[in-house]
């Protein structure tokens, strides 16, 4: 994550593999706020991403400062959520 130029309403067309389709696919990665997130690691400013052309759709958090680490990931429509704790 760190050598994508984060910014409010930045967009970026990532390619991904997708294993379940054992294909490559196009994913849209768009900045669509920024928000403070607490996650068992701490509490962090944070650029909120969502990704589309995937499977499913998914929101994740990046962490504004430093390397840009993903703090916490949130498949949309399901329980399942993912954060960071170190």
């Amino acid at each position: 994550m760190p050598t994508l130029k984060w910014k409010s309403g930045a967009s970026f067309k990532i390619a991904i593999f997708q294993s379940s389709k054992n294909a490559v696919s196009v994913a849209t990665v768009s900045v669509t706020g920024e928000e403070s997130v607490k996650v068992p690691a701490g509490t962090f400013d944070a650029w909120k991403v969502d990704i589309a052309g995937l499977d499913a759709p998914i929101t994740v958090w990046i962490e504004k400062a430093g390397d840009h680490r993903m703090l916490k990931q949130v498949l949309v429509g399901t329980p399942v959520e993912i954060q960071r704790v170190r």
